[in-house]
């Protein structure tokens, strides 16, 4: 997976972009998160896991979602209170939405 995000402000220290796969806001796993060192760009290659690329495969995760956390210890200590591991109480600021595109590799065209 390519991640090509432009605009974004810098993101050091405590603060981060993190990168999510959903279906919705109450559905939703978190799969990497980025510092931005100069601002102005996140660009990642990501290697999904085979749990992501079923999601994908299967169409019930097929949103992307980029947010910026300004805390990782304050996200990190709220995971104990999540209603569930897909329905995160703290998620950050959301910056970019969109779909999944492309075939999947070793998926027929037709």
């Amino acid at each position: 997976m390519k991640i090509r995000l432009q605009g974004v402000h810098k993101a050091t220290g405590e603060a981060r972009y993190l990168i999510w796969q959903l279906a919705s806001r109450h559905k939703m796993t978190s799969f990497a998160g980025y510092h931005v060192l100069h601002g102005s760009k996140l660009w990642a290659n990501l290697e999904p896991n085979p749990e992501s690329l079923s999601w994908l495969s299967d169409g019930s995760k097929t949103q992307i979602l980029i947010t910026r956390l300004e805390n990782t210890d304050r996200f990190l200590s709220s995971q104990k209170h999540w209603r569930s591991a897909e329905d995160p109480s703290e998620i950050g600021t959301p910056v970019a939405r969109g779909t999944f595109t492309g075939r999947l590799v070793g998926q027929s065209a037709g």
